[in-house]
């Protein structure tokens, strides 16, 4: 147990802790906030089995939750996917690196309806370009025109989980096939 004297600043305390917790360990940390008489707050950080027991009163509570939440929208911004589908994703965006050869033996692999919904699941501007430039035109306008018969407007994130379970089956797909074709020789990249 720590107790930090009310002459530290929050953010010299913040400023130490950060360092202490980058140094521990990456996972989360949950704060649970107990009341402790009129004035003062007690809050509870725990890490890694380690708890750090923090008293401040209510300005320095007020101080503290304010810093949190611009920490929080920071890190909003830098990992805009910490959904599930967004954690699904992550490892296939690295598909988007693949040379154009490795893209059109994979299309040639892919059944139609599942390179659609893929892509429609990936939600991914460049590597939906990626794709359509490595089709031949008439392909690339049929993709296209799939894309918006099935998925008009629909957003992944925010689809029934019937129509995103399809998005699901068909990243699993591509990522089967990818590994086929890895076997075989005629894809060179790995995920």
């Amino acid at each position: 147990m720590f107790k930090v004297a009310s002459s530290i600043s929050i953010e010299q305390y913040l400023s130490k802790m950060t360092l202490r917790l980058h140094e521990a360990t990456s996972k989360g940390i949950t704060v649970n906030r107990v009341p402790a008489g009129n004035i003062n707050f007690l809050v509870n950080f725990s890490l890694a089995g380690c708890d750090v027991i923090v008293e401040i009163g209510a300005d320095g509570l007020h101080a503290l939750t304010m810093q949190c939440l611009t920490i929080l929208r920071e890190l909003a911004v830098e990992n805009k996917e910490t959904s599930t589908e967004g954690l699904l994703r992550g490892p296939a965006r690295k598909i988007g690196t693949f040379s154009d050869r490795s893209i059109q033996s994979l299309v040639q692999e892919l059944p139609p309806q599942s390179l659609i919904a893929f892509l429609w699941y990936m939600k991914d501007a460049e590597l939906l370009s990626l794709f359509l430039k490595n089709c031949g035109s008439w392909s690339a306008k049929t993709l296209m025109d799939d894309l918006t018969v099935f998925y008009p407007g629909l957003d992944p994130d925010k689809a029934p989980s019937y129509i995103v379970q399809k998005g699901r089956a068909a990243l699993e797909e591509v990522v089967r096939v990818i590994t086929d074709l890895q076997v075989s020789g005629v894809i060179p990249e790995s995920l």
